[in-house]
């Protein structure tokens, strides 16, 4: 699945009509894509493609960096994006300015 309308960072939202996500870990699950076990630590380690965030007005919500994923793992992408379309997700660019939401990292 080849989408091209997703280019660069994306906030996606955890707020749909009015109304919070369901499932409440839908984003925890989303994040899981994106993480290895470090055999030797023992511990999951994100790649950070994935984050979440705790938006003031999209509540729970997780930055994607489409172009990252697309580069070294398109299999995520691919999964993010049909999870999207799934879940009817609200999917935001974020622009060069708008960088600074990334701080109010969970």
């Amino acid at each position: 699945m080849k989408n091209k309308l997703y280019k660069g960072k994306y906030l996606l939202s955890g707020i749909k009509n009015g109304q919070k996500i369901r499932p409440s870990n839908w984003y925890e699950r989303l994040m899981e894509l994106d993480m290895n076990f470090d055999i030797q630590t023992k511990r999951f380690h994100f790649n950070g493609h994935l984050y979440a965030i705790d938006h003031p007005k999209y509540k729970h919500s997780v930055v994607v960096d489409f172009d990252a994923l697309e580069t070294e793992r398109p299999d995520i992408r691919d999964e993010v994006i049909e999870i999207i379309s799934l879940l009817g997700v609200e999917a935001y660019p974020i622009s060069e300015d708008e960088e600074h939401i990334e701080l109010m990292a969970l």
